[in-house]
C-alpha cells in the first residue's frame, strides 16, 4: 500500500470464522488486533498528503456473526467507537447476504449496531450536504433522522472530509430480495450503501446496485435523493456502464473462442504431425528389412 500511494484501507473483519480458534483468541484479542492495524494505517499510509489517512472496517460476515456471536461483533464496534478520533476508523461496512437474513431479520441487526455507534459517539454525520444526503440515504420513508436536525451539524466530520462513524451496507443477491433488505437497513440506521451503480458493473458479484435504492428511496417519497442527485444522469452513466461490460463480455467471449480455435488448431497440427513421424518410421522400418532370398547349391 505504502509502494502504490494507497492511503484509504478497507480492514478485513470475519467474526464467525471456523478458522479462529475464538477458544483460545478472546474478543479482546481479536479487538487488540484490529486496534493495531487501524494504528497502522495512521501512521504510515499519510504519503505526504494533505489529507490523514482514513480506515474502513469490513464486517463481510456480518449476517454470520449477527447470528452466531452477535456480542462479538457489537464489542468490536464499542471498542473501534471509543478509540481515539485520529486513530479511529471511519465507518463500518456490512456484508449483508439476502439469502441469510430476511429484510425484517436484517434490520435490528443494524439497529444494534448503530446504537452501540451512537452510544460511544461514533454518530456519522456529518455537516452541510453530507447530513443531507445521510439523511436521504437513512431513511426511505423520507422522514428526518433522529441523529441530525435541519442540516446542521450534530455530529462529527474529519478533516479529510470523509463522514466519521458511517455505516454503510453492501447487500448480496439471493431469492430477490436483496433490494428490500437494503431499504430495511437504510431505515434501521445505516447511512450508505456500498455497491455498484448498476449490477452490471460487476457481472462476479451479485449484489443490490445503488442506482435502484436511490430509485426506490425517491419513489416513496424521499425528498433529499432528487436534490442530493441527478437521477437522469446517474440513469444515462448506468446505461453506459452497462454497454461497456455488455461490450466488454462480448470482446472476452471472442477472445476465448478464438483461444479455443487456435489450441483446437494446435491439438490438430500436433496429431498430424505425430501420423507423419509414425508414417516416416514405418517407412524407414520397412526398407532396413531385406528379403531373404532362397536358391539351389
Amino acid at each position: 500500500m505504502i509502494q502504490y500511494g494507497i492511503q484509504n484501507a478497507i480492514l478485513e473483519c470475519d467474526l464467525a470464522a471456523p478458522y479462529i480458534n475464538w477458544n483460545k483468541y478472546s474478543t479482546e484479542d481479536f479487538c487488540a488486533l484490529v486496534e493495531s492495524r487501524c494504528r497502522w494505517v495512521a501512521a504510515n499510509l499519510y504519503a505526504g498528503r494533505a489529507t490523514q489517512p482514513t480506515s474502513y472496517i469490513h464486517l463481510r460476515d456480518f449476517a454470520t456473526a449477527m447470528q452466531v456471536a452477535p456480542s462479538r461483533v457489537l464489542e468490536l464496534v464499542e471498542y473501534l467507537g471509543r478509540l481515539e478520533p485520529g486513530i479511529r476508523p471511519k465507518g463500518i461496512l456490512l456484508h449483508e447476504s439476502a439469502s441469510g437474513h430476511f429484510p425484517f431479520e436484517a434490520a435490528p441487526c443494524v439497529a444494534a449496531v448503530r446504537a452501540v455507534m451512537d452510544g460511544v459517539g461514533w454518530t456519522g454525520t456529518g455537516t452541510g450536504e453530507q447530513d443531507n444526503e445521510n439523511q436521504g440515504q437513512a431513511n426511505p420513508r423520507g422522514g428526518r433522522d433522529s441523529r441530525s436536525s435541519s442540516g446542521s451539524s450534530s455530529g462529527s466530520s474529519s478533516s479529510s472530509g470523509f463522514v466519521d462513524g458511517a455505516l454503510l451496507v453492501h447487500v448480496t443477491a439471493g431469492y430477490g430480495l436483496a433490494h428490500a433488505t437494503v431499504l430495511e437497513c437504510l431505515a434501521a440506521g445505516c447511512t450508505g450503501v456500498m455497491a455498484s451503480l448498476c449490477e452490471e458493473a460487476e457481472p462476479t458479484s451479485s449484489h443490490a446496485s445503488s442506482l435502484l435504492d436511490l430509485l426506490n428511496l425517491s419513489r416513496l417519497g424521499n425528498p433529499h435523493v432528487a436534490a442530493q442527485f441527478d437521477m437522469e444522469q446517474l440513469r444515462s452513466v448506468a446505461r453506459q456502464v452497462s454497454a461497456a461490460v455488455r461490450r466488454a463480455e462480448q470482446k472476452r467471449h471472442e477472445q476465448q473462442l478464438l483461444q479455443q480455435q487456435q489450441e483446437e488448431e494446435e491439438l490438430e497440427e500436433e496429431k498430424l504431425q505425430r501420423e507423419a513421424a509414425a508414417a516416416a518410421a514405418a517407412a524407414a522400418l520397412s526398407q532396413q528389412r531385406q528379403p531373404l532370398i532362397l536358391g539351389h547349391a
